[in-house]
């Protein structure tokens, strides 16, 4: 169907208190199975852990800088009929400006997969 509910994708990507490499890769990691599942339960989710594709290749100013990535991927917000929040959200600085757009656009939030798939199937 081309009907899928779209889903953004938001938390923690960058690594706090000094995780480095290893904690980006397993926040990135998360997210990316977070939206395979989406996927495969019909709905169609935005995951800004691929952006870091964007970041790869290129010229130096050829490659979209942090402030341009922030800005594009809150622009998909309004775009979305609900957020899932990846664990560790409360300590993303990311996370929490996606969900203070979604609130202005009532866009609901849900810090976990149950109970998006209970929201999307409510009887009408």
């Amino acid at each position: 169907s081309i009907n899928r509910p779209r889903i953004f994708i938001a938390g923690p990507l960058n690594p706090h208190k000094g995780g480095g490499a290893i904690e980006y890769l397993r926040n990135c990691s998360r997210m990316i199975e977070a939206a395979r599942d989406l996927i495969k339960a019909g709905y169609a989710p935005f995951c800004p852990a691929v952006d870091a594709a964007y970041f790869i290749g290129g010229m130096y100013d050829e490659t979209p800088t942090a402030d341009e990535i922030k800005s594009y991927s809150a622009s998909w917000v309004g775009a979305c009929a609900a957020i899932l929040l990846m664990p560790g959200w409360e300590k993303s600085g990311g996370a929490l400006a996606e969900m203070e757009i979604a609130g202005r656009l009532n866009i609901p939030v849900f810090k976990n997969a149950g109970d998006l798939y209970r929201y999307f199937n409510q009887p009408e």
